[in-house]
């Protein structure tokens, strides 16, 4: 098995972006991008100076084939690939690497960064984790080298340990961005922005670096505070889906209190 020194990217979104451009400033070959949409294979194949393409039958062979596209559509989209020699990866945190065994390709994996991206944001220096599979050694190896290029932390995960990391990280930031967005509308309401909270935001999370997280919880809640939730409550009367929720986590730390 050879090197990996050309990559075609089946996908143009915020992970493929990321990649596809982190990788070509690292020296690599970017072969080609595909897209259903042609504009938005262009926009990025222009800035790795790859081909574009809307037609996966049509995607171009190299060294590896990275997808980086919606969890439901990338068992249908392997299907149309003609060449099931090309070693094929997934950047999936949720989907089985057995998509590409059903799929009839020989040499597959996954290369699954746990990191939060935007097409805004350069990777530049990184330690996030990535965590690999494959179904063979030395393809294994190769994409070590591979992630080593992104971040010196990689691990070995399988699709069953791979999906319940996605729904702890899923948790921790995705759900952790929303609950940051309604603090930010209630700031507004008194003429404040979201900044205010920065310095809180970022002691949590280096809080959380440094002992079992739950002992860290502070809050009404955890004190049984009833008086300040009360006025919390009123405060969100007009907000029906913050009030519940307010409601619900509230009574989940106090449960976890409990155990």
């Amino acid at each position: 098995m050879q090197e990996i020194k050309t990559i075609s990217f089946i996908g143009s979104g915020n992970v493929a972006t990321a990649l596809a451009i982190h990788l070509f400033k690292k020296k690599y070959t970017i072969s080609q991008v595909y897209s259903k949409n042609l504009h938005n294979a262009q926009v990025l194949a222009k800035k790795v100076k790859a081909k574009a393409t809307n037609h996966i039958q049509n995607i171009a062979d190299a060294d590896l084939y990275i997808i980086a596209l919606k969890d439901d559509v990338i068992e249908t989209v392997s299907k149309k690939i003609k060449n099931k020699n090309i070693p094929i990866v997934h950047t999936s945190g949720t989907v089985s690497t057995e998509v590409f065994y059903k799929n009839k390709f020989k040499t597959f994996g996954c290369f699954y960064p746990l990191q939060t991206f935007s097409k805004k944001n350069k990777l530049g220096v990184s330690n996030f984790p990535i965590l690999l599979e494959a179904n063979d050694t030395k393809f294994y190896s190769k994409l070590e080298k591979l992630a080593l290029a992104v971040s010196a932390n990689r691990l070995r995960a399988n699709s069953k340990q791979r999906l319940n990391i996605h729904l702890a990280a899923v948790l921790a930031c995705n759900f952790t961005n929303y609950l940051y967005s309604v603090s930010e509308d209630i700031l507004n309401q008194s003429h404040f922005k979201i900044n205010l909270l920065y310095p809180l935001i970022k002691q949590t999370a280096e809080n959380a670096k440094k002992e079992k997280v739950f002992t860290l919880q502070t809050g009404p809640a955890i004190r049984k505070d009833y008086s300040t939730i009360r006025k919390h409550l009123q405060v969100l009367e007009k907000n029906k889906k913050a009030k519940k929720m307010y409601r619900l986590l509230t009574q989940a730390i106090q449960e976890k209190a409990t155990e």
